[in-house]
């Protein structure tokens, strides 16, 4: 059974942002510039085919049919999604008909400029105070009671390793923000992350009470 303090720690430990961003599993939709494929073709082709074009228009019988064509040969319809979709970045695809009768198939090579930026969570630093120490909040009274844990505090002893920034304190940033598929995975990204955020959200609902 709880005190009521340790009740108040557990609640502060587990509504804390930074407790958050880390049981957060954040999306990657690019690399170092390019795209992250795979991650990208399991977010867009996951137990859906409503993003393929050929399935535009489509209902009953028909849409079933083309739903198994889809099924079985998944990464000739995404390349085709991709080329009528973005036909800008993505003109040299073959059309459907020859996707369909290749031997084999390989995602697009390309690449787009990256930038620096400031850590958000971190504000550049790096690193940051572990949430157990300080999620509560500490007061100047509790420091001026207990110097060497003061000193310890400001020093860094209780700081740990920033997770978006893998303690960097910069992370790398799309700059071609005007392509029209760089700001389509950012927007897979923010939608995954956003579940992801919303499940560490009821986790921590959870544990916060003691589940």
């Amino acid at each position: 059974m709880w005190t009521r303090r340790q009740a108040m720690e557990n609640m502060n430990y587990w509504g804390d942002s930074r407790v958050i961003e880390g049981m957060m599993n954040r999306g990657v939709g690019f690399e170092g510039g390019k795209p992250n494929w795979n991650w990208i073709f399991e977010q867009v082709t996951d137990c859906s085919t409503d993003w393929s074009p050929s399935m535009d228009g489509l209902e009953g019988e028909e849409e079933q049919a083309q739903s198994d064509k889809i099924v079985g040969n998944i990464m000739a319809y995404f390349l085709d999604m991709l080329r009528i979709k973005f036909p800008n970045t993505f003109a040299e695809v073959p059309d459907l008909e020859d996707l369909l009768e290749a031997d084999s198939l390989d995602f697009p090579v390309c690449n787009f400029p990256m930038k620096w930026a400031i850590c958000s969570q971190c504000d550049g630093d790096g690193s940051h105070v572990n949430p157990s120490i300080d999620c509560g909040g500490i007061t100047q009274d509790e420091f001026d009671e207990d110097p060497e844990f003061a000193e310890a505090y400001f020093s860094g002893r209780y700081d740990v390793s920033c997770k978006p920034c893998g303690g960097s304190g910069k992370v790398k940033v799309m700059s071609a923000s005007n392509n029209a598929f760089v700001q389509w995975v950012g927007e897979l990204v923010e939608e995954h992350d956003r579940y992801e955020y919303e499940y560490a959200m009821e986790v921590a609902a959870e544990r916060r009470f003691g589940c």
